[in-house]
């Protein structure tokens, strides 16, 4: 699809949608980013092509999330929509878009492979690029109003809407999961550039996540058009819980240092080192001599053994000490 595609679709949703307010009862409404900034949206979807169901839901202002102190966290979703669609196997992500001449910009999310190490930040592009990106999601938002109001919904309130999947459209109208999955695989209507690794915006549950202890996390970045190739700018990370309560913490996200419970020097020439853990927390045993103890940086000493990942409770790795002394610590990421 090409730029003014998106853009026609976008522009012929006005009519539809005056002649759907005077006809429904509806009171899902979004805030449409032409001139102005959009609201933030919530989309997600089954990876099952199959599934009848996706849910968008409006979370308001980007700035009730830019605004946060640092290391502050609030709750943005914990309605009931998840009986339409499970935690499992389930594709997400949060979207806002900015359309002002000379000042196009997004935010977008992108998943994290662990609770405690943060994705790779998107890269910034020229604004006609960005201009896309936020066409498509202005599109997905009109789209769940279109829907709420006279589409193929079971349910909807002031803040979200369940949309019936097609496999197309229902009438003009579109659901998240129609505009998110194959053959756009998570990108925005195939408009986002993405990089080498990806163009996705969506974090992906398991199987069996539902009955995980550890969330699903994904970062949040704002991408400007005012300059071209840079790192974008992280404002801070999603936690999707596995009872599908969404939180938003401003900042980057830091793992608590391990507190080391005992050491125990074993008959056989290794030590075992135990230690306080976090649930998805990445965990190795690091050995230094007495000269890089004040020579060299923590994070440049050696690898003692495989690394651990950790579950909340107190965890232990055994290492062979060797025949000289030397000095260990626990590192964690």
């Amino acid at each position: 699809m090409n730029t003014k595609l998106y853009i026609k679709r976008t522009l012929l949703m006005t009519p539809v949608l005056a002649m759907a307010f005077t006809s429904h009862a509806a009171t899902y409404v979004y805030n449409a980013a032409s001139g102005t900034t959009g609201d933030v949206l919530f989309g997600f979807r089954s990876t099952n092509a199959a599934a009848s169901y996706s849910v968008v839901v409006d979370l308001g202002s980007i700035s009730s999330l830019t605004n946060l102190s640092i290391g502050q966290t609030v709750t943005n979703y914990s309605g009931n929509y998840f009986s339409y669609v499970s935690t499992n196997n389930l594709a997400w992500s949060v979207l806002c878009a900015q359309r002002i001449a000379g000042d196009n910009r997004v935010w977008i999310t992108r998943a994290r492979s662990g609770l405690y190490a943060q994705s790779t930040p998107w890269q910034t592009r020229a604004g006609n690029l960005v201009g896309n990106v936020a066409n498509a999601i202005d599109t997905i938002g009109a789209h769940s109003q279109n829907i709420a109001y006279g589409g193929s919904t079971p349910t909807n309130n002031a803040f979200a809407v369940v949309e019936g999947n097609t496999g197309g459209s229902t009438g003009s109208f579109t659901s998240y999961s129609d505009l998110m999955k194959a053959p756009y695989n998570g990108n925005p209507i195939g408009t986002f550039w993405g990089d080498t690794t990806g163009k996705s915006v969506e974090q992906v549950t398991s199987g069996t996540f539902t009955s995980s202890s550890v969330n699903s996390r994904a970062d949040l970045y704002e991408i400007d058009s005012t300059t071209t190739n840079t790192a974008a700018t992280l404002i801070g990370y999603f936690d999707l819980t596995p009872a599908g309560v969404l939180t938003f913490t401003r900042g980057a996200s830091q793992l608590p240092a391990p507190s080391i419970t005992s050491v125990v020097n074993n008959q056989d020439g290794t030590m075992t080192v135990s230690f306080t853990t976090v649930a998805g927390g990445t965990y190795q045993l690091v050995a230094t001599d007495v000269n890089g103890v004040s020579g060299l940086p923590r994070s440049s000493w050696t690898p003692s053994g495989a690394s651990i990942t950790g579950d909340g409770t107190t965890l232990s790795i055994t290492t062979s000490i060797g025949a000289t002394s030397g000095f260990f610590a626990v590192k964690a990421n």
